[in-house]
């Protein structure tokens, strides 16, 4: 055993305002006597945190009130009882400086795990002062500590035995409730972590990591992983949608050196959205998600690497980046209030604060996927029925303009020339700068003598400064492009064309039939009816609110004509750039692919059907840090359709993809792996020139296939589906 630490879980509650060790805040207080701050700990709820500074050996209690921090009490190193609590022990104190976070911990209700110091040089174990609760051994050492929400402490041991011990709260003492040994745990080949309250194993031989529940061990999420990735830490986001992986990259082709890289996955379902690289002289110091109801943004910290003959100082660095799609990091430094440390002054990452949930002011208007605020879109669909009665009763438009504002863009409708059209232009907050303007009524819906100032029935600005539009047609949401300030539709949604005006059987039908304004209404409040349930059915499936948008309504944007005539005698498609940039963003193919796929081979769309194929390639050929099973997964859903639908194609992408993958095992041959792969290229090789025949029979022949040969195909890829 290396050197010895002990810690003591000090009870600190509103409960007991007389406990001896706790120091009471005055008008004058000074937290932590002026001492810098090593660690910051949040409660599993957000409601309380504490800090730890090593130079003063305190600890201080905050509340958190309207995203403004209070202070509450200190304890500070004279007052505390250094006999009276239970201690546990950790094996390294550098330990403990590196990865505070397993060791400092808040609980909702201010219990608190404070360092009490003192190392031990001698080998042997010291014995365990356990006031509050027996335990099986008398001797621990402490790998983890975490309060969870609802109360519960988890301690995690690695001496005498790798066990999981989990204790309630009752009259603010800790009780051991229960205790659960991990049979398989290799400490030499697997890492283990543990964050929000799930435990992170990770397999250093094979490269994957398995997400469990804390306090049952029920396996939840298998993440892909490199066996040549050195994971320095795994941690969830607060809001449990994703898992960031950080630490070194220890062998890449091109790269002779290790490098410090992020990782960011669903933490659901394993995808893999994106990595961020550093240069081989960063050191990588914390990871977070801020902004998440917002559209979410990942804050990465680091610093340059320091060798004791350097003079020179480097700072901290703050970057914001899109954790979904890799794309330019921004300049974060405005977020960090009143923090300015170089890396020389302490070894350990120290910050002040963070407000999670405050407004990103740096100009970051990068598009983002995601579900910003379903309570708006609800609310703007249910108001909607009403407000189209309205449109329908009216014979003038008396709208002239109307203005929807929120962070860093404001978004204008206009009716021009007695609304012969409409048109919505997107304005900078920060200059009044106009960005574009485009006209969003589409030709069809002209086309048929409608009146323009009843196509759009209800508008708001969502907290990402996306706009959210219900009209007749359906649900838009439209974005500013970062990379050229371009309005683009991010998003389209109907029920599947089911209640239009317009259907694809009464398409020619008799105008006048339509236009009756009874029929009108009717056939609105069903729209908006229909939409409506949907939404509903969305909360239903999840235990929480939905994170990410629905699918689009791919069958309509296909079927229905997407021509936005402008004012420029122009045309603009939204609904094909929609369906193309799902295409090409590996982020989008994650999240909506098996929905869209299937979807294009129903409505027999054979060149975007090769797109689609071609876009999955590309991705892999373009970035081998994406994860190939889960792209090829995409496509294994709907092989079997693909086959039937076209069978020389279907030959011809399993050629592309069999030659991807020779091309990649044959880097092997010169490793000690070429013993392993060898068989699997041989078996690719023939897989090639099987296909390649198949693609040369006739079309009757292949028409003319069994069941029993379909089946052959759909076995192919049955790895793929699991």
């Amino acid at each position: 055993m290396s050197d010895t630490q002990e810690i003591s879980i000090k009870i600190t509650d509103d409960s007991t305002p007389h406990d001896k060790d706790k120091e009471q805040i005055t008008n004058d207080f000074t937290p932590h006597n002026k001492k810098k701050i090593a660690y910051v700990a949040c409660s599993p709820k957000m409601e309380y945190v504490a800090t730890w500074s090593i130079e003063d050996l305190s600890a201080v209690g905050w509340c958190i009130n309207n995203n403004q921090l209070k202070h509450e009490y200190m304890i500070p190193k004279e007052k505390r009882d250094y006999d009276n609590n239970f201690k546990i022990y950790i094996d390294d104190y550098d330990d403990y400086l590196r990865y505070d976070k397993n060791f400092f911990t808040v609980s909702d209700n201010k219990f608190v795990t404070v360092f009490i110091g003192g190392w031990k040089m001698d080998a042997k174990p010291l014995f365990l002062n356990l006031p509050y609760f027996e335990m099986p051994y008398s001797e621990i050492t402490v790998k983890f500590l975490a309060f969870l929400d609802g109360g519960d402490f988890i301690m995690i041991t690695k001496k005498p035995t790798y066990r999981i011990y989990i204790f309630t709260q009752e009259n603010n003492e800790l009780i051991h409730k229960s205790a659960i040994k991990i049979e398989s745990y290799d400490e030499n080949n697997e890492e283990m972590f543990l964050s929000n309250g799930k435990l992170f194993m990770y397999d250093k031989n094979i490269g994957n990591i398995t997400k469990w529940d804390i306090k049952t061990l029920s396996f939840e999420a298998h993440f892909l992983f490199d066996n040549s990735f050195d994971v320095k830490d795994i941690k969830l986001s607060d809001n449990e949608v994703l898992l960031f992986v950080y630490g070194t990259k220890t062998e890449k082709q091109l790269k002779e050196e290790p490098y410090p890289c992020v990782s960011v996955y669903s933490a659901n379902s394993g995808i893999k959205f994106t990595t961020y690289e550093y240069e081989k002289t960063d050191d990588i110091d914390a990871v977070y998600l801020i902004a998440s109801n917002i559209g979410a943004r990942l804050l990465i910290v680091s610093h340059k690497q320091i060798k004791d003959e350097d003079k020179e100082d480097y700072p901290y660095e703050y970057k914001i980046c899109d954790p979904f799609t890799n794309t330019r990091c921004v300049n974060s430094k405005k977020l960090i209030v009143d923090f300015e440390v170089s890396a020389k002054e302490v070894k350990v990452f120290e910050i002040n604060y963070i407000i999670k949930f405050d407004k990103i002011d740096l100009n970051d208007i990068d598009s983002i996927f995601i579900l910003s605020d379903i309570e708006k879109i609800i609310n703007l669909i249910k108001n909607s029925p009403d407000e189209a009665a309205k449109l329908i009763e009216e014979i003038d438009n008396s709208k002239k303009e109307e203005t929807f504002s929120k962070y860093l863009v404001t978004w204008i409708l206009e009716y021009v020339n007695d609304a012969e059209k409409i048109i919505l232009t997107a304005k900078s907050n920060k200059d009044d700068e106009k960005l574009d303007s485009i006209q969003i009524v589409p030709k069809l819906y002209i086309d048929f003598g409608y009146k323009d100032w009843r196509y759009v029935i209800g508008c708001d600005c969502l907290d990402n400064d996306d706009l959210a539009m219900v009209t007749i047609m359906g649900v838009f949401i439209w974005t500013v492009s970062a990379k050229d300030k371009k309005i683009e539709l991010s998003h389209y949604w109907d029920d599947n064309g089911s209640s239009w005006y317009w259907d694809r059987q009464k398409e020619n039908s008799d105008k006048k039939n339509i236009e009756k304004n009874s029929e009108k209404e009717n056939i609105v409040k069903e729209k908006i009816k229909q939409l409506d349930e949907y939404i509903k059915e969305l909360e239903k499936k999840s235990f929480k609110k939905p994170y990410f948008f629905p699918p689009s309504t791919y069958s309509s944007m296909i079927y229905y004509d997407s021509v936005f005539l402008q004012a420029d005698s122009k045309k603009k498609v939204f609904f094909d750039e929609l369906i193309e940039k799902h295409i090409n963003n590996k982020f989008c193919l994650f999240l909506y692919g098996k929905n869209l796929i299937k979807v294009i081979i129903k409505e027999d769309q054979d060149m975007l059907l090769r797109k689609f194929c071609d876009g999955c390639i590309n991705l892999i050929e373009k970035n081998d840090e994406v994860p190939d099973m889960q792209l090829f997964n995409i496509i294994s859903h709907s092989i079997v359709e693909i086959f039937k639908k076209d069978p020389a194609f279907f030959a011809d992408f399993i050629m592309r993809i069999s030659l991807f993958e020779i091309r990649k095992l044959i880097s092997d041959i010169n490793s000690e792996s070429w013993d392993d792969t060898k068989p699997i290229v041989s078996k690719t090789l023939k897989a090639i020139k099987d296909e390649k025949q198949e693609s040369e029979v006739s079309e009757h022949k292949i028409q003319s296939k069994d069941e029993k040969q379909i089946n052959q195909i759909e076995d192919m890829f049955i790895e793929l589906k699991d």
